[in-house]
């Protein structure tokens, strides 16, 4: 995985004053996990999905897919991803598997970046 850099740490502006540690490392796995979850909640299919979970509870594709009037192919991929980075979770009983948000961290992310976007979304704005 590349090297996680910021400007100040191209420059050396992180470095304490009279130490030898050089700069800050920012490349931690919280980081990286964070990067992984704000790049999969920054589709609008994927956080229709993740809305439409949060509301209702577990739900199957089928189910899913009529809710967001999507393709159960398209879906499909769009929960592997959400399971992939670990926002949803998959419950099989028989032939249907049952999907749910992960936890409550994940509907508490939602819950907060929704009631932002309501109060200042500048698309929003620029439509008023």
């Amino acid at each position: 995985m590349p090297r996680l850099t910021t400007p100040k740490e191209a420059t050396g502006a992180d470095e304490k004053p009279g130490s030898d540690a050089g700069p800050v490392n920012y490349e931690t796995w919280e980081t990286v996990c964070l990067s992984r979850l704000f790049s999969a909640l920054g589709d609008p299919t994927r956080l229709t999905i993740l809305r439409v979970l949060e509301s209702n509870g577990e739900m199957c594709v089928t189910d899913l897919a009529s809710a967001v009037r999507l393709t159960l192919s398209a879906v499909s991929h769009q929960l592997r991803l959400l399971r992939d980075r670990e926002l949803i979770r998959a419950r099989r009983k028989g032939r249907t598997v049952f999907y749910s948000i992960s936890d409550q961290h994940i509907a508490m992310l939602l819950d907060i970046g929704f009631e932002h976007a309501q109060e200042d979304c500048p698309e929003r704005r620029s439509r008023a």
